[in-house]
């Protein structure tokens, strides 16, 4: 038993994932970046999800801690684009620093903020 997409529905198969603007109207683009991101939930583990919130967290306390407080009225309002930002600038740099191997570069990005590879579903874009 595998699971089943048929692409291009236009009406629900049982025992298959369908998807197609026949079903539901939508653009067949968002129904797979949707069907994608549902898949990329369920597969990080409990654990990955807390090692990127642990980092996420990290960066935006940092900055806000850092910005001279005649700046801020408030807190920065959490933008996961700016703070996505620095998370890589931080990993080349510590990648740099710690001359970890090219061999290993996959494994430390790994570790320091888990992520799920959509290898050709990027190009869709």
């Amino acid at each position: 038993d595998v699971p089943r997409l048929e692409l291009f529905a236009r009406q629900p198969t049982e025992g298959w994932t369908s998807i197609g603007n026949g079903i539901d109207g939508r653009d067949i683009k968002e129904s797979i970046e949707e069907l994608l991101i549902d898949n990329m939930q369920q597969e990080l583990t409990l654990k990955q999800i807390e090692r990127q919130d642990k980092v996420d967290n990290a960066i935006y306390h940092l900055v806000n801690d850092l910005t001279p407080s005649r700046y801020l009225a408030d807190e920065l309002e959490w933008d996961i684009s700016w703070i996505s930002e620095i998370r890589g600038q931080i990993q080349d740099i510590l990648i740099e620093c710690l001359e970890v191997k090219s061999e290993e570069v996959d494994n430390f990005k790994m570790e320091f903020y888990p992520y799920l590879e959509l290898d050709d579903w990027e190009m869709m874009g």
